[in-house]
């Protein structure tokens, strides 16, 4: 992992082969720009936020995604959140979260 556009445009069609991250292309690019960046700066994870989750389609996509990208990158992405207009911002208890 080099941090370059031509290594982050690589990861991401790697990535976007899999189905469910297909489904949110803008899932896979955030998280793998953060998780790329959270490297360079030295952390060790990062969190991810879903903004209007509705039936939890994106919550999958995410979850996946996720996945995919702490193994290409070997940075955690934890401690997802679900910000819905009503409630706020809450911490998520389903899948591997």
């Amino acid at each position: 992992m080099d941090n370059t556009y031509a290594w982050l445009g690589q990861a991401f069609e790697n990535i976007m082969r899999d189905a469910l991250c297909a489904k949110k292309p803008w899932y896979v690019w955030g998280v793998l720009q953060g998780a790329a960046l959270a490297k360079v700066l030295e952390f060790t994870q990062v969190s991810a936020i879903e903004f209007g989750v509705a039936a939890g389609a994106g919550l999958l996509s995410l979850e996946r995604t996720a996945t995919r990208v702490e193994d290409l990158v070997g940075v955690g992405v934890v401690d997802p959140h679900l910000a819905q207009p009503n409630t706020g911002l809450t911490h998520t208890e389903v899948g591997r979260f």
